[in-house]
């Protein structure tokens, strides 16, 4: 058993390889992915400020890297999870004198200040976030890959999708590149069975060619066949 969140799961999202899952409460201020192999906390974000979020939609990028989350409100944010190389990245910071007052300050707010406090220090931010035009409606989000470029997709219930474009370097805001309304879509109705329930069925008499009968031509058959044949010789 995962302990996600004090407060009743709002969303919930498990990556492609199923190895990992994102949580948000009906609070809506905190993300957190988990390991799903022994359940702990791999990585925690905090979505905004904002009091009465209502989350919509969680979803993982089809390379696994970044974390997607819409709301009620018009911010689509994106988050993304950085994967440690091994440990070869904190041998460096460790021979490094920067790193040895960086994990004593860390250290000394972990025993000076409450847990909810140093969360907060310690939460992840958005790396980029998705401005939508219209705030209050329902949103399902998903990040892609298209013709080799990320890109965030956003499904509106009012009908529309929009497309941005994820600058994998900087993050920031990303940019609207498409937007399609599918309301305009025109569908080919299909097409109208063949009934006959309660319609008659006609079924018109063979007609035959214009010419002699069966009999009468069987007849001139045996008669022709009487003449041609010589009479038979006596010895």
């Amino acid at each position: 058993m995962i302990p996600a969140h004090d407060s009743p799961l709002a969303a919930i999202a498990f990556s492609i390889s199923g190895l990992e899952v994102a949580t948000a409460s009906e609070k809506g201020t905190v993300i957190r992915v988990f390991s799903v192999n022994d359940g702990s906390k791999l990585y925690e974000f905090r979505r905004g400020v904002k009091r009465c979020v209502s989350i919509a939609s969680l979803s993982f990028s089809t390379c696994s890297n970044y974390l997607c989350c819409s709301s009620n409100t018009e911010t689509v944010h994106i988050f993304k999870l950085e994967r440690p190389s091994p440990d070869a990245k904190d041998a460096v910071q460790a021979d490094d004198w920067m790193g040895y007052i960086s994990k004593a300050v860390t250290n000394f707010t972990n025993m000076a200040l409450p847990s909810h406090v140093t969360d907060v220090f310690t939460q992840g931010r958005a790396f980029a976030s998705a401005m939508l035009p219209v705030a209050g409606l329902k949103h399902s989000c998903v990040i892609t890959t298209i013709q080799k470029q990320l890109r965030l997709l956003v499904a509106s219930s009012d009908g529309y999708v929009y497309v941005y474009s994820i600058s994998t370097v900087e993050g920031g805001e990303c940019q609207l590149v498409k937007k399609h309304d599918l309301r305009s879509i025109e569908t080919t109705p299909p097409p109208k069975p063949f009934v006959t329930e309660g319609v008659p069925m006609v079924v018109p008499p063979a007609t035959l060619p214009p010419g002699p009968s069966y009999a009468s031509a069987l007849k001139g058959n045996l008669n022709d066949s009487a003449k041609t044949v010589p009479p038979a010789e006596h010895q």
